[in-house]
């Protein structure tokens, strides 16, 4: 996860993108009700797949169906953007349906842990600018602050508006102050343990 979020961190500078994950969340906050606030306003859903991730059941019959949802309330499959990301090999993933239709990355289904990282060969780190440039083109075309929380659909609850953590603190990046804007877009980056 930090391999990861430290390549996707440029993104909130580059690309006006605010980024939440459930590891984010503090003790006695209700982590359900956040994570489907955060889903249900997400921009674009970033989706780290391992067998971790396709083993918990939270993640593919709750968060998943729950974004896919989204998008077939908007009569669209590219919003809000499902962006999975293999992140370990796994086998099954055929079984998935709704892996079929998102073009995950890496290209051709190679896991970033099977990419080199040596001392004179760093393939991932490549891979995974290739990744980060995508998600910024994605975010780009997105007009700022998109996403409104999709009512829930029938049978599904309704969750609290509270806002969800997202930074929108200063940061400081080699002596530069940057402030997120207001209208940042939102991705929400999923990991299962």
């Amino acid at each position: 996860l930090s391999y990861v979020k430290g390549h996707l961190a440029p993104l909130s500078y580059a690309a006006d993108v605010e980024f939440w994950a459930d590891t984010d969340l503090l003790g006695s906050q209700d982590w359900e009700a956040r994570i489907f606030a955060a889903i249900d306003a997400c921009d674009i859903f970033v989706l780290l797949v391992s067998p971790h991730a396709l083993g918990s059941i939270f993640i593919t019959e709750t968060e998943v169906p729950r974004i896919l949802d989204r998008q077939r309330r908007n009569a669209s499959t590219e919003t809000p953007a499902f962006y999975p990301i293999l992140i370990t090999p796994c086998g099954g993933l055929d079984g998935f349906d709704w892996l079929r239709t998102p073009n995950m990355r890496p290209k051709d289904r190679k896991a970033l842990s099977e990419y080199e990282r040596t001392a004179g060969k760093n393939e991932r780190d490549t891979v995974m600018a290739s990744i980060v440039n995508d998600l910024a083109q994605l975010a780009r075309k997105l007009p700022a602050g998109q996403a409104q929380p999709t009512p829930p659909a029938p049978g599904q609850t309704p969750q609290p508006t509270a806002p969800v953590p997202l930074s929108g603190q200063r940061r400081i990046v080699d002596g530069n102050v940057y402030m997120p804007s207001q209208a940042s877009n939102r991705v929400v980056l999923e990991i299962g343990f």
